[in-house]
């Protein structure tokens, strides 16, 4: 093949995160006693029913990873077990170091480090633990040091400085050298460091960085080196905070913790919200927004159990305009699933309904008595008013409004940008041909062939721009503007099969251009012969490029739907790409696994 295609839009579509994960809807299991064992079989029916009608469900294991990367994570469990090997290994090290061994004491100290890193903030919480944290980083210094490694070892004793933060090595376990490398590292340059905020609510609590207590909320630490920190906020001495990951920039970083949040809200075994007692409506609106909004996800189903055999479904969005409550029967292990799948179409059309009875019957959109589980008979005409309204803010099928749009506009500006270049294609042959370069050899005019010649080798350079940059805006609107559906729906295979047929015509096309009989087009032509074979070659490789940047969004489209994440497809993410040379061209797909 001989054309020049560089063509980066899976790269653009991979960072707007490729097959829009924020579109996905969270089913969130709230518990209000010790008794959840009907929460993993709810959530685990309600889950696949959702997806069933086409909306994409985050895993109940996937969202527990994202809120605690994202959000915040239990505190680390450090055990004996763990303690004792971490220990051994450091005193493992320390012989192996006054041998000088230097190489296996590094060996035993990376291990011991990996645990060191892992759970600092719970290593820390006791001082002598701490103190352990810190020699043992510095031991690490030290044998990076004997080995030549002395950038490596820079590197470390900066970590060192951010894993004990504040921390005093002892003078006694290491050689000056090492004391003042540490002592330099602790009084960073300014432009390396900035400062990290932490309030909460309540204020006055504890606040742990990197399991180190430095004070109490509101806390400002300032003069501290950038990368991730782990911060907890203790406003109870026999509870554990929450370990919220802060990763501090130049400026002022801040984080700000709710106390209440971080009791309520689980992640082992999976992403829940607990409470000691039930929770009035708005708090819980409140804790499901938030979770939501750390994922991201476009709306939450909370299941709880609101009485004696009865489960409700409700709909909660970041903007409310998504209305739907459902109450239906349950038991021990959960509801049936024929029972989930009338909940689930009742919020998908944005209904309150009671199933518990003989017949469906509406309800109040606030729902019935939630402390007592009461449920209601009947609603008066305005409330049914209400409920019916609200219907037509259900969510539709098709991805959330503002997504959408934006899909929509990729959409068109990408669909603009390949007519555009198709036109320029056009444009460009005129230029070249009869009636620009080649004509104007003939006459010949060289001044007027020059002019002509510049025009034609810019005119290439836009065709390929524009077709490149209309194929990345079409393939950044697919996963925004498609609809859920269940299945791949056949319109979309026949998308593929069509670019399937584009690509080919693209190599087919860009493999039997005409030679240039081993003429540079950029350089300076004089003979109309040669000219004629540029302006063929260029407007083959032309033809050929558009094809290939044409054959990517509608490979795309099945797809968006065979990758779409759900409890079936764990986080696959992926997108297609198209690399091509003077000597090969490739098709494939890339994005996370």
């Amino acid at each position: 093949m001989r054309f020049l295609l560089v063509f980066t839009a899976a790269s653009l579509c991979v960072a707007t995160s490729a097959f829009a994960q924020s579109s996905d809807w969270l089913v969130l299991p709230v518990i209000v006693d010790d008794d959840d064992s009907w929460s993993d079989p709810a959530r685990a029916k309600v889950s696949r029913s959702l997806s069933e009608r086409g909306v994409g469900v985050w895993s109940s294991g996937q969202a527990a990873t994202r809120f605690e990367e994202r959000g915040s994570a239990p505190s680390a469990e450090v055990t004996d077990s763990d303690i004792e090997e971490w220990v051994t290994r450091s005193r493992e090290a320390i012989r192996h170091l006054a041998r000088g061994d230097y190489d296996r004491a590094l060996q035993e100290l990376k291990r011991a480090q990996v645990l060191s890193r892992k759970a600092a903030d719970e290593l820390n919480r006791e001082k002598t633990r701490s103190q352990n944290v810190l020699d043992t980083c510095l031991y690490m210094v030290r044998a990076l040091l004997e080995t030549g490694n002395r950038s490596r070892a820079k590197a470390q004793v900066q970590e060192c400085v951010q894993l004990v933060p504040r921390g005093e090595p002892n003078e006694h376990m290491h050689p000056p050298n090492i004391i003042r490398l540490y002592q330099d590292a602790a009084l960073p340059d300014p432009q390396q460091t900035g400062s990290l905020v932490v309030d909460s609510e309540p204020s006055a609590c504890d606040v742990r960085i990197n399991g180190v207590r430095f004070g109490q909320t509101p806390f400002e630490m300032s003069n501290i080196y950038r990368g991730t920190y782990r911060v907890q906020v203790e406003c109870d001495p026999s509870r554990r905070g929450r370990v919220h990951p802060v990763e501090v920039g130049t400026g002022k970083s801040r984080v700000f913790v709710d106390v209440r949040f971080d009791r309520a809200v689980q992640t082992e075994p999976s992403l829940r919200l607990q409470y000691s007692a039930r929770p009035n409506q708005r708090v819980l609106v409140e804790d499901a927004q938030q979770i939501a909004k750390v994922l991201p996800a476009a709306a939450v189903v909370t299941i709880s159990s609101v009485g004696i055999d009865v489960m409700e479904l409700r709909v909660i969005s970041g903007t409310q305009r998504r209305v739907g409550v459902a109450r239906i029967p349950s038991g021990p292990t959960g509801p049936r699933a024929a029972d989930v799948s009338n909940a689930v179409e009742a919020l998908l059309a944005g209904e309150c309904k009671d199933f518990t009875g003989p017949k469906p019957v509406p309800m109040g959109c606030e729902g019935a008595d939630a402390r007592s589980g009461r449920r209601e008979a009947s609603v008066p005409a305005a409330a049914a008013a209400s409920t019916a309204a609200t219907a037509e803010a259900a969510p539709a099928r098709r991805p959330p409004r503002g997504q959408f749009i934006t899909g929509v506009t990729l959409a068109s500006v990408g669909a603009a940008s390949l007519i555009t270049g198709y036109a320029l294609l056009a444009a460009r042959g005129e230029t070249g041909g009869d009636q620009g370069w080649v004509g104007a050899l003939k006459i010949p005019d060289l001044e007027q062939a020059k002019g002509f010649q510049d025009q034609w080798i810019n005119l290439g350079r836009v065709v390929y721009g524009t077709a490149a940059f209309g194929s990345a805006a079409l393939i950044a609107a697919m996963p925004l503007v498609l609809p859920y559906q269940k299945k791949t729906p056949w319109w979309a295979w026949l998308s593929g099969g069509l670019g399937v047929g584009a690509l080919v015509a693209s190599v087919t096309v860009g493999v039997t251009a005409p030679s240039t009989g081993g003429v540079d087009c950029a350089s300076l032509v004089t003979n109309f012969v040669d000219a004629q074979a540029c302006v063929d070659h260029g407007q083959r490789v032309g033809a050929a490029v558009l094809l290939g940047t044409s054959a990517a969004p509608l490979i795309t489209m099945p797809l968006v739907y065979l990758f779409r994440k759900s409890d079936k497809r764990l986080g696959l993410e992926l997108s297609p790409t198209v690399h091509a040379s003077r000597t090969g061209g490739s098709f494939g797909v890339q994005g996370t696994f």
